[in-house]
């Protein structure tokens, strides 16, 4: 998540030496995500669809991990102007978001891509009530840490936390 292009591309060469030292289908689909993310920060949104998606289906069996593709698959068709297919995804993979028990470590990360793709399409009361869960949990672990500053890095300094911010003030 690295604004520096050097680091992203150097996140995206251990990917692949990860899918070349095991090449099974949970570190290839894992490597994917990985790539769909790189392609999301450098705004590369037909490389984030592609690999987004193959990442997703390729995680069905690790919901935290598919959430990572899922995202990136939803923002690529969003910045790509698919906001109805954007919205599709996000309701399918909120559906089995909410289907698990408990916290998921990337339950944020596909909320506030799946609010953003409900924005768009003109979803304003399902988008408000995604956000609004992204938010809480954002709080929930922001309260969680000792240190007021590394409270705020986690609020601004991670993507999905900042984005979630922006939407619900806009």
């Amino acid at each position: 998540e690295s604004s520096d292009p050097a680091a992203r591309r150097a996140g995206e060469h251990c990917a692949r030496v990860m899918q070349e030292l095991q090449s099974t289908p949970v570190f290839v689909a894992t490597s994917q995500s990985l790539t769909a993310r790189v392609a999301v920060f450098d705004e590369d949104w037909p490389r984030a669809e592609e690999y987004g998606r193959i990442s997703r289906v390729g995680m069905a069996g690790v919901p935290a991990y598919r959430f990572i593709g899922a995202s990136a698959f939803i923002t690529a068709l969003l910045r790509q102007g698919r906001h109805a297919e954007a919205a599709a995804s996000a309701r399918e993979d909120l559906a089995i978001l909410d289907g698990l028990n408990g916290p998921v470590c990337t339950e944020i990360m596909l909320r506030v891509a799946a609010a953003e793709a409900l924005f768009a399409d003109g979803h304003e009361t399902t988008a408000r009530a995604v956000l609004q869960r992204a938010l809480t949990a954002i709080d929930v672990r922001a309260a969680k840490m000792n240190d007021a500053a590394i409270a705020q890095v986690f609020r601004e300094g991670r993507e999905e936390n900042r984005r979630a911010g922006e939407l619900a003030r806009a």
